[in-house]
This record gives structure tokens, C-alpha cells and sequence, in this order.
């Protein structure tokens, strides 16, 4: 028999006798004497061809698709990656996760380059991430400048003197003038109370007004003096 065939049959009188191998293999020898002989195409390829004479015949399953099988029959067997994943190879027989700090939404990917960064304020430490929302939000009283975070430890707490009220930011907030804040990770900032000021921005503490000196307004650049015949105490000028 010729290759791509077998005959398992003694005693044959016609080329008749010999059998294709079926689709899914190949057989490069002459004269086979079992179906056996019939190679299965590996994993990742596919034939859908009779009688096939070399592992040529065996195609090889598209960039973005994988096979985890042998013997495949049709361009079908190939499975397309599902989101979160990709192949770059033909011939694949599974597919990559996208790296933890990134996600792919798209089915079929042919590259890394498919899996998209968490953005900044974000972190996701899941691999293989199909959407978005496994990128997860910074709290309140942090931030996170980098885009494509692992951990939760990417969220930064807001250092004193500033703040930061919404989820998933990017860079905390100064206090304005008037206020200040003593602590870190805060979400809000305090006002100066009166007899205190503060005239810059991102301070941690209030200036105390000394006695003699008033601020009327906790944002004024300095305190001010009391008028000719008036005084104020160290204790008064503090409230």
C-alpha cells in the first residue's frame, strides 16, 4: 500500500484494499500493515484530509486559538482564547493569562500587547483578568500613580498636609489655606480654628496667634495686632 494507507487483510488482489487513514492523521510509509500506523496530528494542529502522507497535512491552529487535542479533524477544533487571554504562537496548545495589573475584554488575542494596564488608582493581583472591574479601587485617603498595580500596597496613604475623598486616585489633594491635617491617610482636611492661621497650602499644623495678635480669618498671611488702647491675652488671642 501506498503511504496515507494500511491494509490489515492478508491475501488482498487489488490496491482497493488498502484504507485511507482517516482525517486527524498521516501516514508516511509504504506498506502498513494496520491502522496503527495512522499517526495521530499532534495538539494544536488539525487535518481534514483523507489518506494524508506526511505531518505536513497536519495545519497548524491560528495565532488566538488553541488545541488540546490530537487527531482533530477540522479547522473547528481549534478554540478561539477567551478574554483575559492570548496566544501569540500557531500551532498553540493552550493560552496565556494576562499578567496580574492588567485585563483583556477581547476574545482572541494574538498578543500580550491585548492585555491593557489597570489604570492609575487601580490594582488587580488576579491573573488571567477578562474585564475592567477586576481592577480594584484605591480607598479613600490613598492614591496610586502607576497604572498596571500587583497589590493592594500600591495604594499609597496621603502624607500629612494633604487629602483625598474619592476612590481610585491618582495623586492626593492638598489642603487648602485656612486648614491644615496632622495625619496621614486622611480623607478630609481641618479648619483653622480661631486665633490660628494658615496661609499656604498642604501644611499639617495651624500658626497660634501670640498675645497682642489676632487673626480674623484663618487663611490671612499673618496675625494682626491689636489696635491703640485694646488688648488681647495669649489665652484669648488662641481661641
Amino acid at each position: 500500500c501506498t503511504k496515507g494507507k494500511y491494509n490489515s487483510v492478508s491475501g488482498s488482489a487489488a490496491e482497493q484494499a488498502c484504507t485511507n487513514c482517516t482525517k486527524g492523521k498521516y501516514n508516511d510509509q509504504l506498506g502498513s500493515t494496520a491502522e496503527g500506523a495512522c499517526t495521530d496530528c499532534a495538539e494544536g494542529k488539525y487535518n481534514e484530509q483523507l489518506g494524508s502522507t506526511a505531518e505536513t497535512a497536519c495545519k497548524a491552529c491560528a495565532a488566538g486559538k488553541y488545541n488540546d487535542l490530537v487527531a482533530s479533524t477540522t479547522e473547528n477544533a481549534c478554540t478561539v482564547c477567551t478574554a483575559g487571554k492570548y496566544n501569540a504562537l500557531k500551532g498553540g496548545i493552550t493560552c496565556t493569562d494576562c499578567g496580574a495589573g492588567k485585563y483583556n475584554e477581547e476574545k482572541g488575542s494574538t498578543t500580550n500587547a491585548a492585555c491593557k494596564n489597570c489604570t492609575a488608582g487601580k490594582y488587580n493581583s488576579e491573573e488571567g483578568s477578562a474585564t475592567e472591574a477586576a481592577c480594584q479601587d484605591c480607598g479613600i485617603g490613598k492614591y496610586n500613580p502607576q497604572e498596571g498595580s500587583v497589590l493592594e500596597t500600591a495604594c499609597t496613604n496621603c502624607t500629612v498636609g494633604s487629602y483625598n475623598d474619592q476612590i481610585d486616585a491618582a495623586s492626593c489633594k492638598s489642603c487648602p489655606s485656612g486648614f491644615s491635617q496632622p495625619k496621614d491617610a486622611s480623607y478630609f482636611c481641618v479648619p483653622c480654628v480661631t486665633g490660628r492661621l494658615q496661609h499656604l497650602e498642604g501644611q499639617e499644623s495651624c500658626t497660634k496667634c501670640l498675645a497682642g495678635y489676632f487673626a480674623a480669618h484663618s487663611e490671612e498671611e499673618g496675625c494682626t495686632g491689636c489696635s491703640a488702647g485694646k488688648y488681647i491675652d495669649a489665652d484669648e488671642a488662641a481661641k
